[in-house]
């Protein structure tokens, strides 16, 4: 089962059908959209280039690439530092309590969101109260 994983690993993980969607309709509110990803090498090069919604993002960082992973702080710095971000004007959503507290240890604020529907649904809704929409 594990190889068979392997081997079919771009069949496997897909592609969320409205991720081009809401990062396209963010990026015409005036946000930047970065990637901040947990993801090994080959799958990553399997498959991003698939991504519909990747070409829209203003840039991304991975694990498989830096050598360091969510929740470590220097990885969120990491985006930090690449991109010129600070902190206090960012969001940070991801299904992992312990990730989203990292972020908020250095200033960032975060969302838990253990669906996606909820994720951006939440995310909306925080950039709204913000007066930020």
């Amino acid at each position: 089962e594990i190889s068979h994983f392997f081997e079919e690993i771009e069949w496997i993980v897909e592609e969320y059908p409205d991720a081009e969607r809401i990062v396209r309709e963010l990026k015409d509110k005036g946000y930047e959209v970065y990637i901040l990803t947990n993801y090994p090498e080959h799958m990553y090069r399997i498959q991003s280039p698939k991504w519909k919604f990747l070409p829209f993002t203003d840039g991304a960082v991975v694990s498989a690439f830096e050598k360091m992973s969510k929740p470590s702080e220097a990885f969120y710095r990491c985006l930090l530092n690449r991109y010129g971000l600070n902190p206090e004007e960012c969001v940070f959503v991801d299904d992992s309590t312990d990730n989203v507290e990292a972020a908020q240890s250095i200033g960032i604020h975060g969302i838990v969101a253990d669906h996606r529907e909820e994720a951006f649904r939440t995310l909306f809704e925080y950039l709204r109260i913000c007066g930020k929409e």
